[in-house]
C-alpha cells in the first residue's frame, strides 16, 4: 500500500526535472550578478578613498571623484534596484507556480486518501459479511443435523418430520366453537404433541429460532461506521431461512409461537414473514372446512394458494399498491377487496354469478370448483374465519391485538352474495414493516 501511495504521489508531481534546472539556472544567475555588483562596489569604494598618505604615486581629484560617484550612484543604483524589483517578481511568480503545483499533488493525495478508505471500508464490510455467512452457515448445518435426528416408522430426517407432522395434523379434531375458541383447542393439543415428540422438536425448533436470531439481532454498523450486515443481505438471508421451511414446518412454527415456549420467535416470524406460505387448509382450525372438499389434494392445494393470494392482495390495499379492488373474477365467482377509513375498516365481498351448466364441466378453473364445495353458509364462516387468521392469529396478535369481535361476515337475502367486514380503530396491519409506517 505505501508503495501504491508513492507511485500515485510521484505520478501526480506535476514539478518536473526541467522546472527545477531552470530554477537552478536562476539562482546562478542572481549568484553571479550579485558578486559582479559587490566587485564594482569594492573598486569604488576604494576609488572614493583618499589613498596619498600611503600611495603617493596615486593622486586623485575628489571632486572629479565625486562628480563620477554621484553618476554611478544615480545611474547604476537604479539599475540595480530595479533589477532587484524584477529578481523579486520573478521569485513570487515561481513561488506562486509552486504553490499552486503543490495545491493540485495534496488535492491528488487527498482523493488517493478518500479512496484508500473507501476501499478499505468495502474490505471491512466483506470480511464482517464472510464472518456472518460463517455464523449463518454453521447454524443452518446444525439445523439440518436437528432434522436428521428424526426418526419415524423406518424413516429418517426430514421425511420422518414430515409424517410426525401428519399423524398431528390427520388426528380428530371436532370443536364447533368459535374460530379464537378453535385456536386455544388447537395449540392445546400442539402442546400434547410437542410433549411426545420434544426430544428432537425441541433442537429443532432451537435451531430455527437461533438462526432467526443471527439475522435479527446481527447489527448494521460498528462503532467506527464500518457495516457489518446491511437491510439487503439481512433480507436475502432471511429468504434464505424461508427457502428452508416446509409445510409441516411452517405450521409447526404457528403453533408453536402460540405458546408460551414461543414467545421468544414470536418477533421473527413476523418481522422476516417466516410463515406468509403457511398451508391454512392443513390447519386443525380449517380441518371442517378441508372436509367439505374431500380428499382431492389438488383442490386442496389450490384453496391454500388463493388464501395465501389473497392475502397479498390485502396487504397491497393497505399499501396502495393496488389500484383496483377485483381480487377474482372466474366464471362462477368475483372476489372484491375494498379499503376504507385509511384501511381502518376491510370489506370483502365474494358474489356467486348465477351460471349454467354441471360442477365439474370440461373447463372449470379449479378455484370455481373447490369453491363450488361449500354452500353460501359456508363461505360466510369459512372467509370471516380467514380474517380473523391473517389479521389476528397468524401474526400471534402481535399487529392488531386479539379483538376478533369486530370482524364479522353476512350473506345477501338472495344468496348470491357475502360481505366480510373487519374494523379497527388503527390501520390494519399485515407485515411487521408496516408498524414504521402503518
Amino acid at each position: 500500500m505505501a508503495n501504491r501511495m508513492t507511485e500515485i504521489a510521484e505520478s501526480n508531481n506535476p514539478i518536473s526535472t526541467d522546472n527545477i534546472q531552470k530554477e537552478s539556472y536562476r539562482i546562478n544567475c542572481i549568484k553571479n550578478w550579485s558578486i559582479v555588483i559587490a566587485i564594482v562596489a569594492a573598486i569604488l569604494f576604494f576609488w572614493g578613498c583618499d589613498c596619498s598618505d600611503f600611495l603617493t604615486w596615486c593622486k586623485i581629484d575628489t571632486n572629479v571623484l565625486g562628480t563620477y560617484g554621484d553618476f554611478i550612484g544615480g545611474f547604476i543604483g537604479t539599475g540595480v534596484t530595479l533589477y532587484s524589483a524584477y529578481l523579486l517578481f520573478i521569485t513570487l511568480k515561481e513561488q506562486n507556480v509552486v504553490n499552486r503545483e503543490t495545491q493540485k499533488v495534496n488535492t491528488n493525495v487527498i482523493s488517493t486518501n478518500n479512496a484508500v478508505v473507501k476501499t478499505n471500508k468495502i474490505i471491512i464490510a466483506q470480511s464482517y459479511l464472510q464472518l456472518f455467512d460463517n455464523k449463518f452457515t454453521t447454524f443452518l448445518s446444525l439445523y439440518q443435523h436437528a432434522l436428521d435426528a428424526y426418526r419415524y416408522n423406518n424413516k429418517k430426517g426430514r421425511e420422518a418430520f414430515v409424517n410426525i407432522m401428519d399423524s398431528f395434523l390427520e388426528k380428530p379434531f371436532q370443536n364447533g366453537s368459535t374460530y379464537m375458541s378453535r385456536t386455544k383447542a388447537a395449540v392445546k393439543e400442539y402442546e400434547q404433541f410437542y410433549a411426545a415428540n420434544c426430544r428432537e422438536m425441541s433442537v429443532h425448533l432451537r435451531m430455527l429460532y437461533h438462526i432467526a436470531r443471527l439475522i435479527g439481532m446481527a447489527e448494521n454498523e460498528d462503532d467506527d461506521g464500518n457495516t457489518i450486515l446491511d437491510e439487503e443481505n439481512r433480507v436475502i438471508y432471511a429468504k434464505c431461512l424461508r427457502a428452508q421451511l416446509c409445510d409441516e414446518e411452517m405450521i409447526m412454527l404457528r403453533y408453536n409461537c402460540l405458546t408460551n415456549k414461543g414467545r421468544n420467535m414470536q418477533e421473527f416470524v413476523n418481522q422476516f414473514n417466516l410463515i406468509k406460505h403457511i398451508p391454512l387448509m392443513s390447519l386443525l382450525e380449517f380441518k371442517k372446512w378441508k372436509a367439505k372438499i374431500g380428499d382431492d389434494k389438488t383442490l386442496v392445494s389450490c384453496m391454500n394458494a388463493h388464501f395465501i393470494a389473497l392475502r397479498k392482495f390485502i396487504l397491497e390495499k393497505c399499501i396502495g399498491e393496488s389500484e383496483g379492488k377485483e381480487f377474482l373474477d372466474s366464471r362462477k365467482y368475483n372476489i372484491q377487496v375494498v379499503s376504507e377509513d385509511s384501511n381502518k375498516k376491510l370489506i370483502t365481498t365474494i358474489t356467486l354469478k348465477n351460471v349454467t351448466g354441471s360442477p365439474g364441466h370440461t373447463g372449470e378453473m379449479l378455484i370455481d370448483k373447490a369453491l363450488s364445495k361449500f354452500t353460501i353458509e359456508n363461505l360466510e364462516e369459512l372467509y370471516k374465519e380467514y380474517l380473523k387468521e391473517i389479521l389476528l392469529v397468524s401474526n400471534f396478535y402481535q399487529f392488531n391485538g386479539s379483538n376478533g369481535g369486530r370482524i364479522d361476515s353476512r350473506h345477501s337475502a338472495d344468496r348470491t352474495k357475502v360481505v366480510c367486514t373487519a374494523e379497527n380503530d388503527y390501520p390494519w396491519i399485515l407485515a411487521s414493516w408496516q408498524r414504521e409506517n402503518p
